[in-house]
């Protein structure tokens, strides 16, 4: 949704935030997960 919004609107560096703040979420949910499964002893 916020992909096409900032498409359609010409919004580029909007865009391009909304990317960067989904990728940093992205590694840390992925680092988090690998902490406490090795935590769990997995």
């Amino acid at each position: 949704l916020v992909y096409s919004k900032a498409i359609l609107e010409s919004d580029y560096p909007a865009a391009c935030v909304v990317a960067v703040v989904n990728i940093v979420l992205s590694v840390g949910l992925y680092s988090l997960y690998r902490v406490v499964s090795r935590r769990a002893g997995a």
